[in-house]
């Protein structure tokens, strides 16, 4: 009787837990989710990580190296910017902050994604671009991200997640061959944004027309990238925002290479190494319309620090 009872218990407690499980991830809707982000920054910038709701097992780094909460940028970030932008995913459960902020009052520009399990901060994973390092670097003071990421969209002009999904996948299969096709939909007026500084390809812009997100894919300008590793961690579909965290992995093998419309250009990246980073994808009338990133140089095939 007692072994049936037992027995009996287990089978409940399976059929109930896929009920259970999906109501707790569901318990951060967009406004919990914001609200941890932002709680977050104001507890780094107070090198006091106590008052937060932690799970009982955390997950944390810095630009690909694992840390203790309370380590690393906790120690040195005394300012956060004020206009940052948040994506929040209650469904996947993920957060991204996007902004700047200052060490020891040294600006910079900061990005985490954040991942949320029953309203307690499960993994933290941060990209930091600090003013030394290699280029791009902009203003992080003056630097304004585009509205546009912050808008939400109208009644018709949503797109569906998984097109969302798809449209961001393009550019990075895109950016992987860099052989001249592109392999997503973009909007006019699309711009490449990283660190706040207008790129074409690995490069800065010399002229506003090369800073657009199609120009790059269409000249091959990506060959120095042997892979572009990376996860859609958040899709907002109300503002139509993907966020992407992942790396670039340029081996520095050759000094120079053809692009698609036969110029030489060139390598930038004179040993191996790869790029940490963090993108945000604006989709509106199912076209890539923005794209904006912060990104830092890390160890070549730097792993990610870990998996879902």
């Amino acid at each position: 009787m007692i072994r049936r009872l037992v027995t009996a218990l287990i089978t409940a407690a399976i059929a109930l837990a896929p009920a259970s499980a999906f109501a707790q991830k569901a318990l951060c809707d967009e406004a919990c989710l914001t609200d941890l982000a932002n709680r977050y920054m104001d507890a780094v910038v107070k090198h006091d990580p106590k008052g937060l709701p932690w799970a009982d097992r955390v997950g944390y780094a810095e630009n690909g190296v694992k840390l203790r909460i309370g380590e690393g940028s906790w120690v040195t970030i005394d300012a956060r910017g004020k206009a940052p932008v948040v994506v929040a995913d209650p469904e996947n459960g993920h957060v991204i902050w996007i902004g700047s902020v200052n060490d020891h009052g040294q600006p910079g520009f900061y990005a985490m994604d954040m991942k949320v399990e029953g309203r307690r901060i499960a993994a933290v994973n941060a990209v930091i671009r600090r003013q030394q390092g290699r280029p791009p670097f902009g203003d992080p003071v003056a630097f304004a991200h585009d509205a546009k990421f912050g808008a939400k969209l109208g009644r018709d002009g949503g797109t569906p997640a998984n097109v969302m999904g798809a449209l961001v996948e393009g550019f990075f299969n895109s950016q992987a061959a860099s052989d001249g096709n592109v392999l997503t939909t973009i909007g006019e007026g699309c711009r490449l944004i990283e660190n706040g500084v207008p790129m074409a390809g690995n490069l800065p812009a010399t002229a506003g027309g090369d800073a657009a997100c199609d120009t790059a894919l269409k000249r091959g300008l990506f060959q120095e990238y042997e892979a572009v590793r990376r996860q859609i961690v958040a899709v907002d579909g109300v503002r139509g925002v993907v966020a992407a965290i992942g790396y670039r992995d340029l081996p520095g093998a050759s000094t120079s290479f053809m692009a698609s419309d036969g110029t030489a250009y060139a390598a930038e990246a004179k040993y191996p190494r790869s790029v940490a980073f963090v993108t945000l994808f604006k989709i509106e009338g199912g076209k890539i319309a923005r794209i904006e990133t912060v990104a830092n140089e890390v160890p070549y095939l730097m792993p990610f620090p870990w998996t879902e």
